[in-house]
């Protein structure tokens, strides 16, 4: 999942995949195919869930902050939630 923790956009996965197999010569790698939208498809039905289990089990019981800003220009419009909280197991605040 090196797109989505290098926070790259899921469509450049393609030419990801196209650069690993130009420098491999395994038959596995010559045959697979991740476009964008599967990737992002994996990332909201399967590590986001994971992910939200996991931070909400970290925060139980335990202070948090939550950080919102939002963005807005002509049509488009964002809203960033952030969730700043100390987690045991890395031993530091995330």
């Amino acid at each position: 999942m090196f797109v989505i923790k290098h926070n790259y956009s899921f469509e450049s996965s393609d030419d990801l995949i196209n650069l690993i197999k130009e420098f491999s010569d395994k038959t596995s790698v010559q045959y697979s195919y991740l476009n964008g939208a599967k990737i992002s498809d994996i990332a909201s039905t399967v590590i986001a869930p994971m992910i939200k289990e996991y931070i909400l089990d970290e925060i139980n019981s335990q202070p948090f902050s939550i950080i919102i800003d939002g963005y807005s220009k002509k049509h488009l419009k964002l809203l960033g939630i952030m969730l700043v909280y100390f987690s045991k197991l890395l031993n530091k605040t995330v």
